[in-house]
């Protein structure tokens, strides 16, 4: 979602990845330090509000000047969480299980929304597209379970289903 230098890569070309899981890791000390600020004034704001509160109850103080107290702690809470979620927008997880492809960058680089940092592939489930003689279409349907194999991993054998045909 935003645009910043990579600071950190957690993750090795190939490797088998579970969803959540931290990919990459944008720089983050600028959000950091905004959201020690934010926090700062978040609680300062809410001690104020809470010394007026006292002083309300025991009618010395207006009930105006309460009121403008709790929207700043709320405005400062607010603004807390709006940091936070700029903080977690420079982590890239994993979306799903799999595994990933090469990386395309390296600590350092700039990336930007839409750039690639590597492939994620769910290898839970393969599609297999295939030709069949018009001869056996008729025996082809939704639902038939086949068998492959591929000359890339000879001693193994695949099953599934046909989920189309076209």
């Amino acid at each position: 979602k935003v645009s910043d230098v990579i600071a950190a890569i957690h993750f090795d070309d190939g490797q088998e990845v579970k969803a959540g899981q931290v990919l990459v890791e944008l720089s983050d000390a600028e959000e950091t330090a905004l959201l020690l600020e934010a926090q700062a004034l978040a609680e300062e704001a809410e001690r104020q509000y809470q010394r007026l509160r006292s002083l309300v109850e025991k009618g010395t103080a207006a009930e105006s000047l309460l009121d403008e107290r709790r929207r700043e702690a709320e405005t400062a809470r607010a603004r807390v969480t709006a940091v936070r979620s700029r903080l977690e927008d420079r982590i890239i997880t994993a979306p799903f299980a799999g595994l990933v492809g090469l990386r395309q960058v390296s600590p350092g680089a700039l990336v930007s929304p839409g750039d690639v940092i590597t492939t994620l592939v769910d290898d839970s489930q393969m599609k297999l597209d295939f030709t069949v003689p018009s001869l056996y279409l008729g025996s082809v349907t939704r639902g038939t379970e086949i068998y492959a194999s591929t000359a890339a991993y000879p001693d193994e054998s695949f099953t599934g289903t046909v989920a189309s045909a076209d």
